[in-house]
């Protein structure tokens, strides 16, 4: 059993199973790893079987090979477009329908209709105008073609990325029409709209730009010169709704409840809500959903109390995101979430000792992804 600061943590071995399993699936072979993985996969069930009577201790090390042998096959499947997948279709100059999946400046489309045809797939769009809410159901006409790979080595493979998360399809669109909205999302949709013209109407440009970065992840109106400030600084992230703005919605409510005199349980659960509201308002982005899932799992193990501990809850939540969706590994924000939380609850209980405890946190989170920093851009 694995112990980190006397906790013993289970779940570090499965997760560091299913990352194991998720890089050799990104270094072999397609055809031949189905064939193997598969014939390997069904031969450790059948031996796990027969052992189960047994007690023997094969049937937990057979569960981490079957474990590291499906995240492995899970990430081929993933990594690659389904049947009916929109992407087959391209290069081609025409319409598709469907409905919003996360509302940006790229926005993306989860695609059901492409010229007459049902098909399947996401669909990141360009567009120049007015962007629609999340949730809300689009035709858009335009240039729909395969993303770009990369023209030399070395270079950021846009392609790849997309793959993770499971996207194959770019559009330029030249006109994006609304057929219909969600109600709830857009009476969300007006709630973001109301904070957005609040802030623009009482604070200049520049500033405004700023704070709606802060506060929705809008980074389009921060000036350029300034948003590289940020970014040399090493607090770009307040920039970018993440576990940084998620964490303080529910800590922050979770305070003001347990302040009035509500019970601690019951203070997490209503905080989890409005942390929940708040990801749907920031428009539910990749880093913002992980981080709220991530919270969620270290929330679930703190209410646990001894039965649960935070390292097996951060494991639990890289188990539970990497096998829904394993191509997220090799995303920077992924990386950059896990390293930086683990950071803090390993090293905070050490600097928090000797230092105003704001500050260890920001120190333990920062020595956390400090490698990670200096590996992809080259500075601390």
């Amino acid at each position: 059993m694995i112990r980190i600061r006397e906790k013993s943590v289970p779940l570090l071995l499965p997760f560091a199973a299913v990352i194991a399993g998720i890089i050799l699936g990104s270094v072999s072979a397609a055809g031949t790893a189905f064939i193997s993985y598969a014939g390997i996969a069904l031969s450790l069930l059948a031996l796990a079987a027969l052992k189960i009577y047994k007690k023997s201790r094969f049937i937990p090390h057979a569960v981490l090979l079957l474990l590291f042998f499906f995240s492995s096959l899970n990430y081929k499947f993933n990594i690659a477009p389904s049947k009916n997948d929109v992407s087959g279709m391209v290069p081609f100059r025409g319409e598709i329908t469907g409905t919003v999946k996360l509302s940006r400046r790229n926005f993306i489309v989860k695609a059901d209709l492409a010229e007459g045809r049902k098909v399947r797939g996401s669909v990141l769009v360009r567009y120049d105008g007015s962007i629609p809410r999340q949730g809300a159901r689009v035709k858009i006409s335009g240039d729909f073609k395969n993303p770009p790979g990369p023209q030399n080595p070395g270079q950021f493979d846009w392609k790849k990325y997309l793959a993770c998360n499971r996207i194959f399809t770019e559009c330029d669109a030249r006109q994006v029409e609304v057929i219909k909205e969600n109600f709830i999302v857009k009476y969300v949709g007006s709630v973001r709209e109301y904070i957005e013209k609040s802030i623009k109407a009482y604070l200049p440009e520049d500033e405004a730009g700023v704070l709606l970065g802060m506060l929705l992840g809008d980074v389009s109106k921060v000036p350029r010169e300034l948003f590289e400030q940020f970014r040399y600084a090493g607090i770009v992230h307040v920039l970018a709704v993440s576990g940084l703005h998620v964490g303080l919605v529910l800590f922050t409510f979770y305070y003001i409840l347990t302040a009035f005199g509500t019970g601690k349980e019951r203070a997490l659960l209503v905080s989890l809500v409005f942390m929940a509201l708040y990801v749907v308002i920031t428009g539910a982005r990749p880093s913002a959903v992980r981080a709220a899932v991530m919270l969620f799992m270290l929330t679930a193990g703190r209410m646990m109390g001894e039965r649960g501990n935070v390292y097996n809850s951060l494991c639990f939540a890289g188990i539970i995101i990497l096998l829904v969706r394993p191509g997220l590994l090799f995303t920077l924000g992924f990386v950059l979430s896990f390293t930086a939380v683990a950071g803090i609850i390993y090293l905070y209980p050490f600097f928090a000792k000797f230092m105003w405890r704001p500050l260890a946190v920001s120190l333990s989170a920062m020595l956390g992804i400090s490698p990670v920093l200096a590996w992809n851009f080259y500075y601390l």
